[in-house]
């Protein structure tokens, strides 16, 4: 049965932000769990979709909006 924190595992391992020993216990699942490889598989797919159906992001400037965003909230916008 896959459960909402197995799913969120999932979905950090195909992102790769899964803690290592989270990682190592998630890999040992898998050889066993055929449910969980399915659910691997989808978000596999979901992810090679997404890069390719998706136009690149434009380039944020982060400091200009910071200094917008304190501006505004300093005027109370």
């Amino acid at each position: 049965m896959i459960t909402e924190d197995l799913e969120f595992q999932i979905s950090q391992y195909t992102d790769g932000t899964l803690p290592a020993a989270e990682r190592a216990a998630l890999e040992a699942r898998l050889v066993d769990d055929a449910e969980a490889r399915e659910m691997l598989a989808e978000y596999r797919r979901l992810g090679e979709r997404l890069s390719h159906d998706l136009p690149p992001l434009p380039e944020v400037k982060w400091d200009r909006l910071a200094d917008q965003l304190s501006r505004a909230i300093g005027r109370g916008d």
